[in-house]
């Protein structure tokens, strides 16, 4: 590796952490001030530098593709993790192949012994998943006057709006995803292979307390199987806002800084149905992530409108491990 190549490796994490570690709440003014810092990196600046020559030259056609440098890809990536609720949650695994790849994914214990003593071998009877290579992606439309800004507020503006399109279809892979690998490309999500014991009932009145609170609907854990693990893990509560703050919120404790029922943790999408909970341990589920998001633009598109056409696509896979991991409870409250 060479100077420059750890130079900008350091640079990158250096700006990572500093626009998305914990210290600094991401306001408008430290998005700026964080992006100036990450176009400082110059794969970056070209990046952004070679879309708005392309675009006033006219020469961005509907073929034309240009790949996302790896230091905006992780920018990217970091807002996306933002705006999606369960993109954190699940297993995540790198994909390094093009195509179908079978990933082991039991956990495995390592064996104390003498520091002398031969090491134990590895279970070799790991459970493999297997993952397809489907694409998410989308078209969304970018006015020209925002391109012809600032490198700044167009990279603000580009990486905002498509963050918030790849996070939202994502969630709602992971939750209601029917892929079957032949005519359905996408991941199979929760609710696809949900036990029917799995999906319960229960009356929650907004104006009954005891029907909202959280041990009425956190006795539904009970369901939640640990498949061939020892035990589950973390169990977090995905729902609608509305869900929560119209039937959910009055069991939130709240010493905490965050959404919760009783200490449960509790994420927002809108790809979990109207009056819905789902509960589970989603380290079960397992996504699979090729690198690779690619942006391709088209100035022949939308002319009259005086926008440009924007496509972004990324690579993943995903399943449940332990279908039974999961619970979905709606509320017949009319």
């Amino acid at each position: 590796m060479s100077t420059n190549d750890i130079q900008r490796n350091r640079m990158r994490n250096k700006l990572i952490n500093m626009r998305y570690g914990d210290a600094e709440p991401m306001n408008e003014y430290n998005k700026r001030n964080q992006i100036h810092n990450l176009l400082r990196i110059e794969e970056v600046r070209n990046f952004y530098s070679d879309l708005q020559v392309r675009l006033r030259n006219g020469s961005l056609s509907r073929a034309a593709e240009i790949v996302i440098p790896e230091e905006a890809e992780d920018s990217l990536t970091e807002l996306i993790k933002e705006y999606s609720a369960l993109y954190s949650e699940v297993r995540m695994i790198p994909i390094g192949i093009d195509g179908r790849a079978v990933v082991s994914v039991d956990d495995v214990k390592a064996v104390w012994s003498f520091s002398a003593d031969v090491l134990t071998e590895m279970d070799s009877s790991l459970a493999a998943v297997e993952l397809e290579d489907n694409k998410l992606g989308c078209f969304t439309s970018v006015p020209n006057s925002t391109l012809e800004n600032t490198l700044i507020d167009m990279a603000l503006y580009i990486e905002d709006l498509l963050a918030q399109a790849m996070a939202y279809g994502f969630d709602d892979a992971v939750i209601n995803g029917v892929g079957n690998n032949t005519s359905v490309f996408e991941p199979r999500g929760i609710m696809m292979n949900l036990p029917i014991a799995n999906q319960v009932t229960l009356a929650m009145d907004a104006m009954d307390q005891s029907s909202v609170s959280p041990g009425h609907i956190l006795n539904e854990i009970s369901l939640i199987t640990p498949g061939t693990k020892d035990d589950i893990g973390e169990v977090i509560a995905v729902m609608k806002r509305k869900t929560y703050y119209n039937y959910a919120a009055a069991g939130a404790n709240s010493s905490l800084p965050y959404p919760n029922l009783n200490g449960v943790r509790v994420k927002f999408t809108p790809a979990v149905g109207d009056k819905k909970i789902i509960l589970g341990d989603f380290k079960q589920y397992v996504m699979g992530k090729r690198r690779g998001v690619k942006i391709a633009s088209s100035d022949q598109v939308k002319f009259t409108d005086d926008q440009t056409l924007f496509k972004v696509s990324g690579r993943f896979d995903g399943q449940p491990l332990n279908n039974a991991a999961f619970v979905e409870i709606t509320d017949t409250t009319i």
